[in-house]
């Protein structure tokens, strides 16, 4: 997700320019521009309202601590290239982040990941280390307190078509377990309920912002 001085707001943007060459060198505008663009990506991936953190927020049932990793400001913009844009993390989230949203039945993990839609992981099941202090309890009523040493398992790896389940057992009677995991920051930044709301936040911000620090640095000629 990039905002880029050369194709959304070119207009906008090169009007205010022209309001103020005669004052400013070409080099001092794009300057301050870049600035004003990388402040705007790094206002778009703090808690603002219409932030990427809070849109993806209203939209998927992530908690805090998962929600201030999601992303960071990649490209940063500079004079020669007016460019700044918003990075999402690609590594998809551990299913159990989204523990106040999933319970378990005897025949998988129901998980409610976006608000408003259910999904069914069958032959999932929450897994407690060995030794840990078990913190489940009334899993078979879908009542379930989740700890930290908790994790939502199942019997299968990952392959690049995504998780394959097995019922492939080893020469000492275990298949493999792997942790299940589910959708990346970088698919939940991109779906078009949050892009676009936080596209439209930075873009109204850069225009706002080229005309005060353009404006403010004429103030300061003239002081």
């Amino acid at each position: 997700m990039e905002i880029t001085v050369r194709s959304e707001v070119k207009g906008e943007v090169e009007a205010i320019w022209r309001r103020y060459e005669q004052h400013l060198s070409p080099d001092e505008i794009k300057r301050l521009t870049a600035g004003v663009l990388n402040r705007a990506a790094r206002d778009a991936i703090s808690n603002k309202s219409q932030g990427i953190k809070q849109e993806i927020r209203k939209h998927y049932n992530v908690v805090q601590s998962v929600a201030k990793n999601l992303a960071l400001v990649l490209p940063k913009a500079n004079k020669n290239s007016l460019t700044a844009g918003i990075k999402l993390n690609y590594k998809p989230i551990p299913l159990i982040s989204f523990k106040n949203y999933i319970t378990a039945t005897n025949t998988g993990i129901i998980a409610q990941i976006k608000k408003g839609e259910v999904s069914m992981i069958p032959h999932a099941f929450l897994l407690t280390r060995s030794g840990a202090k078990r913190t489940t309890r009334g899993v078979n009523k879908g009542r379930v307190k989740i700890g930290a040493d908790t994790h939502v398992m199942a019997r299968g790896k990952y392959a690049k078509s995504g998780f394959v389940p097995t019922t492939y057992r080893g020469h000492k009677g275990y298949s493999p377990l792997s942790r299940i995991h589910t959708v990346s920051p970088f698919t939940m930044g991109l779906s078009d309920q949050v892009s676009n709301v936080v596209k439209d936040m930075m873009m109204k911000e850069v225009e706002r912002g080229v005309e005060g620090a353009l404006k403010a640095a004429v103030a300061k000629l003239k002081t």
